[in-house]
């Protein structure tokens, strides 16, 4: 099981990276990222999704992954988080192989 955090922050106002025409969301800009790592660390590709947003920010949201083999990925990606907080952390827990 893998959990996924990304403190992203606040984006400034009328950057080119918010931009819904060419971007479509900041997860689904950088998201890809946060799903390869998670991917390459449990060797194993995810097979459903599930996904919500909180409804003042669709930046701020959480994906909860399933993989081919029983695996379970957490990815919490938030812009509102402490800037003293990691900008990304993540924790990986199973059985030692």
């Amino acid at each position: 099981m893998i959990h996924y955090t990304i403190n992203a922050g606040q984006l400034e106002p009328g950057s080119w990276y918010a931009r819904a025409d060419t971007e479509g969301s900041r997860f689904v800009a950088e998201g890809c990222h946060f799903v390869d790592t998670a991917s390459w660390w449990l060797d194993s590709e995810p097979v459903e999704v599930f996904a919500t947003r909180t409804p003042d920010d669709q930046n701020n949201l959480l994906a909860i992954l399933l993989f081919a083999d029983g695996s379970v990925a957490m990815i919490a990606c938030l812009t509102k988080g402490d800037v003293k907080y990691p900008k990304e952390m993540m924790e990986v827990f199973g059985e030692k192989k």
